[in-house]
């Protein structure tokens, strides 16, 4: 099947269609090197952008169409290439390292919201450190005001955000006792109604849950 792959990860896709062995390992600096380009910083961070499924990332064709499988990655080190044998040797070990992805790997529309998140803490940052009085308890109220109005727009919904990591957390926890076809956390956007968790496992059983992510009234009481 003819797939396209990304421009830029070109070089890197002849560079593998060269190799005749049945492993090759590269250093994340060496494969930056044949490419001339900096990788993404998801490819130093998560699992999932390293899988091995053209329905998750076309950048996988990089690999996959030069006959290799991606096998362990220590990120920021190296990446270990594996040749495809044949076609089932190829289906086991995709269907493994898939399914190694959906227990331990994010989606791209997590990856996304824990970028935006990233974004948002570094704003905050910055605003605390440049923006925010020093002195908060002597300032007028106005400035008070308008301070904390600045402080309000860029975190936004905060609420939103803690029940998204929650549902993170619940998908780890899932991950860990079931198996999933597709377990993507990002799909229903926070705060609209339905349940947080309705999902059926790769045997047929559905699970149901509602996430709330409030304090306690008392201690061993939610009230």
């Amino acid at each position: 099947m003819d797939r396209t792959v990304e421009g830029k990860y070109i070089p890197l896709q002849n560079y593998l269609k060269q190799l005749t062995s049945s492993h090759v390992t590269l250093s994340f600096s060496e494969i930056e090197t044949i490419l001339n380009v900096s990788l993404p910083q998801s490819a130093y961070k998560y699992q999932a952008w390293w899988v091995n499924s053209l329905k998750a990332h076309s950048h996988a064709s990089t690999w996959l169409e030069a006959s290799y499988l991606v096998g362990s990655v220590k990120f920021g080190k190296y990446v270990e290439f594996i040749r495809k044998e044949n076609a089932e040797v190829q289906t086991q070990k995709e269907e493994s390292v898939k399914e190694l992805d959906i227990r331990d790997g994010l989606s791209n529309e997590e990856m996304n919201y824990i970028e935006s998140l990233s974004e948002k803490v570094d704003k905050v940052r910055d605003f605390l450190i440049n923006d925010m009085p020093s002195d908060f308890s002597n300032e007028s109220l106005i400035v008070q005001y308008e301070s904390m109005k600045g402080f309000r727009r860029i975190i936004g919904n905060i609420d939103n955000d803690m029940s998204f990591l929650g549902c993170l957390l619940i998908k780890e926890f899932l991950n860990q006792r079931h198996l999933f076809a597709d377990l993507n956390m990002a799909l229903k956007p926070q705060g609209s109604p339905g349940l947080d968790v309705d999902e059926t496992t790769i045997d047929g059983k559905r699970i149901i849950g509602e996430l709330k992510t409030t304090y306690p009234y008392k201690e061993n009481d939610f009230g």
